[in-house]
């Protein structure tokens, strides 16, 4: 496949201006590079390692280039940096990449439906300013064949708000060969952070972070979520905090499976299987060894 970065109109893809970002410290590190520790974490987007990294980052001893923010780069345009698949890393940043055969160097990997879904709830609320919780599944559908749209004509590294859609498979190998050395299913995290802990003497606790929520009783609570952002600006912020901690609970859960059904329905269902293809095979095997059963 070339990766030769492929330029779409933008109305074509309907792009949206992605949010400001800063990056003034090393508190917010997604690929992690550690000569001093001996690993170097490889964090694919959207696959449950928010807690690893945040834990980690601070352990980074190879300049910090890989941090959560947007970048203009001189070839590849506005991209994140933080979510750089392997084949960039080895044009445009080759001291990091030539790290990857000196240390122990890990991923972890996810099924590529329940990804794509958590990937359209990312970008609905870090770039599009859309709560995923409080919009229903057809708004949701349209989003995702925004997505599938761009994605399928795309032969480069993603613009900014489509960063957590490249393939899996991108972050683990180059050219069809294997770099990563160890490849982690998400249902194993805590095999990861034991065999991490053994290697490196750093003790990481197993937190589940940057969860998706769902609102419950469906279109009254989201009316009741649209009531409250139109009132929150005139509500002092000590009371807003109170308000939100006590009504949260309430009217928010974990989301499930079921709140991002549209993954299995056309044409989005034949999307994902056929652009994902080689992420359904890397989970599949990255799970055989640990005797991970499919959900």
């Amino acid at each position: 496949r070339s990766h030769e970065l492929h330029r779409r109109p933008q109305a074509a893809a309907r792009l949206r201006p992605p949010a400001p970002t800063r990056f003034a410290d090393t508190a917010a590190m997604a690929h992690i590079f550690s000569r001093k520790h001996n690993f170097a974490f490889i964090h694919i987007p959207k696959n449950g390692g928010t807690n690893l990294r945040e834990a980690l980052n601070r352990c980074d001893d190879s300049g910090y280039h890989f941090g959560a923010r947007e970048i203009c780069h001189p070839e590849l345009g506005r991209i994140w940096i933080g979510h750089l698949p392997l084949w960039a890393m080895q044009i445009y940043y080759p001291d990091q990449f030539s790290i990857l055969s000196q240390t122990w160097s890990f991923a972890i990997t996810r099924d590529p439906h329940s990804r794509f879904a958590s990937s359209v709830a990312q970008r609905c609320r870090q770039f599009l300013n859309i709560d995923p919780g409080r919009v229903s599944m057809a708004r949701l559908k349209k989003e995702a064949m925004i997505v599938a749209e761009y994605m399928s004509g795309l032969s480069g590294v993603p613009q900014t708000e489509f960063c957590h859609f490249t393939r899996q498979i991108d972050f683990v190998q180059v050219s069809g060969n294997l770099v990563i050395k160890s490849i982690y299913p998400i249902e194993n995290l805590g095999q990861l952070l034991e065999d991490f802990q053994a290697k490196t003497k750093i003790v990481v606790p197993h937190e589940k972070k940057n969860t998706t929520s769902a609102v419950r009783f469906g279109k009254m609570g989201r009316a009741l979520g649209e009531s409250w952002s139109a009132v929150r600006p005139y509500v002092p912020t000590s009371i807003s905090k109170i308000l939100r901690a006590s009504l949260s609970p309430l009217l928010l859960r974990q989301a499930s499976p079921h709140d991002f059904s549209f993954v299995h329905e056309e044409p989005i269902y034949s999307f994902i299987n056929d652009y994902y293809r080689d992420d359904f095979e890397l989970h599949r095997r990255a799970k055989k060894p640990w005797g991970v059963e499919d959900a």
